[in-house]
Parts: C-alpha cells; structure tokens; sequence
C-alpha cells in the first residue's frame, strides 16, 4: 500500500479527487471476441483515501470483432 502525503495532494489537486473503477468482460461469440467494458467514477475522501457514495456510471462500450 502506498504512503500518500495529503496536504501533497490537496496543493497539486484543482479540481476533486476521484477513483475508478472498470470491469471488462471479454469473451467469445459466434467465433468472435467481444469485448464489454462497465466504468464508474466514484468521489474520493482525502483525508482517509476511501471512497465515497456519489458515482458517475458511464454507458457500457461494446466492441466486437469484423
């Protein structure tokens, strides 16, 4: 786990902090990849490094091979 040095971190940051998280989910379909990709953003306390309710979801990708 890293050391993080807060007052560091709130004289660099301009704007508020977050965390990300993604889940990918490749698989085979019909003799072709698929690749599906979730993301969300969450809010993040700096003063314990953990994150918080509020999240933005973004809309799933889809990527399918030719």
């Amino acid at each position: 786990m890293r050391c993080w040095n807060v007052d560091a971190l709130r004289a660099r940051h301009r704007g508020k902090p977050v965390a990300f998280q993604a889940e990918h989910r490749p698989r085979c379909e019909g003799g072709k990849l698929r690749h599906e990709y979730d993301g969300a953003s969450f809010d993040v306390d700096v003063e314990t490094m953990r994150r918080t309710g509020g999240f933005d979801r973004f809309p799933p990708f889809v990527s399918v091979e030719q």
